[in-house]
């Protein structure tokens, strides 16, 4: 089974302005609007699929399967929908792949397409996907977001958005060691964390962990000032800011200072996401970075102390800063799929149908306009952050994998290998050779 949860880079814009109110979002962006008007998205289906043939279809699914967004769970979603069309069945398949776009393009190759995809898919494979823009239910009054190409393409639509640049804590060994404010700055993030140590070494004073994390983790906390009063992302691609110049650096050094005080685990870069999650949630360690969809799994493991969470501190110390987010639950319909109008009615169900939506946002704690929900208390902080914050940073890099490389030279300052100067040169590096 597939747990990675992909951070991708998909909204088009650099900064979004986005207005909030409690318990929903209202978001601004491109094709978003109020899931009352569409909630009967299903009663309207595409010719062909209102005259589905009598015979036994199979659709099948290429799905992001995690911890949360089980194979289960996915068909849990479609259900009402399949109830709708009996004579269809799903069939949901996680990636063996890295993820789901790596997947995608294995079985383009292959010529065994998926006929609807969900997950974090780039433009890379836009081209292969059907243009959501020439279909009202997409471009619509809609309760989420697009995922916008080149010239008006839309090769996907998600029914909700979620926010990442969240640290959770364990507020009883925080409040133990001494730490009786929020820190706002990356300087007092740390010194909270060396008072955790000296008040118990046994904890873990900040989880940082392998895999893909590594990336989701420093992106989380250094995205919103790589994207604050400008595009950094953009002037990294074109070469007139160097890496080592941008607000990455920041975050690098201080990874640097944390392994080298041993606030964070000596084998950092071996903890799988799976392993992080269940280590915050049982105590073992006392603060955690990570987007809003550890609030399921944080609720469900965790039974022996509160578990709070805050927005990621900045350089600065600057509060209610605009969050890194992005669409979530992605959906998208492949071109050369066998069942394509029966696949472009499920998505319309999916991203549209109150129902639906809902299920969307609940499941990892995500917001949608005009969707409101009953959420735990972790959830509502959550909430109450998504409402403060000054927008949503959405990125969409002029180069493809940097977000996910950024992770590569942190792994080596995790085990010791890398300074932080080291490891932003080698980043530079892979920015030289992939330019252009």
């Amino acid at each position: 089974m597939r747990t990675a949860k992909r951070s991708i880079a998909i909204l088009t814009g650099a900064v979004l302005s986005v207005g909030f109110m409690a318990g929903c979002s209202d978001d601004k962006t491109e094709g978003s609007g109020d899931a009352s008007a569409t909630a009967t998205a299903a009663e309207e289906t595409t010719e062909a699929a209102t005259e589905e043939a009598t015979e036994p279809v199979t659709l099948r699914m290429l799905a992001n399967v995690t911890p949360v967004l089980t194979e289960e769970w996915y068909q849990e979603w479609a259900q009402p929908w399949l109830d709708a069309h009996p004579n269809v069945t799903l069939e949901v398949d996680g990636p063996t792949a890295e993820g789901v776009e790596q997947q995608f393009q294995q079985e383009i190759a292959a010529q065994d397409v998926p006929d609807i995809i969900s997950g974090g898919m780039g433009k890379t494979t836009a081209s292969q996907l059907v243009d959501l823009s020439a279909y009202d239910w997409a471009t619509g009054d809609i309760p989420g977001t697009t995922y916008n190409g080149d010239n008006g393409v839309i090769f996907g639509i998600a029914p909700a958005v979620q926010i990442q640049s969240l640290v959770y804590y364990n507020e009883d060994v925080w409040t133990a060691a001494g730490i009786t404010e929020q820190p706002k700055s990356l300087d007092e993030f740390t010194e909270a964390l060396r008072a955790i140590k000296a008040y118990d070494s046994s904890i873990i004073p900040l989880l940082l962990s392998g895999e893909w994390t590594t990336q989701a983790e420093v992106n989380e906390m250094a995205v919103p000032s790589v994207m604050g009063s400008t595009d950094q992302l953009a002037a990294i691609a074109d070469g007139s800011l160097q890496v080592a110049d941008s607000a990455y650096a920041p975050y690098f050094e201080a990874v640097e200072t944390w392994v080298a005080e041993g606030l964070v685990s000596p084998d950092a870069a071996a903890i799988t996401y799976d392993d992080s999650l269940s280590m915050f949630s049982t105590g073992e360690a006392a603060t955690y970075v990570m987007g809003a969809w550890a609030v399921s799994t944080i609720n469900e493991l965790n039974t022996t102390f509160t578990a709070k969470v805050m927005e990621t501190p900045t350089p600065e110390g600057t509060t209610g800063h605009a969050q890194y987010g992005n669409p979530a639950v992605g959906v998208y319909v492949p071109k050369d799929g066998a069942n394509v109008d029966l696949a472009l009615d499920l998505a319309k169900y999916l991203t549209t149908d109150t129902e639906a939506v809902t299920k969307a946002c609940v499941v990892e704690g995500n917001f949608a306009k005009g969707v409101t929900y009953e959420s735990t208390p972790l959830g509502e902080e959550v909430n109450a952050i998504y409402g403060a914050a000054s927008g949503l940073v959405a990125v969409d890099t002029a180069l493809p994998g940097f977000m996910d490389q950024v992770g590569v030279p942190v792994q080596s300052i995790l085990t010791g290998d890398f300074t932080a100067a080291q490891a932003l040169d080698e980043l530079q590096s892979w920015v030289d050779q992939n330019r252009g």
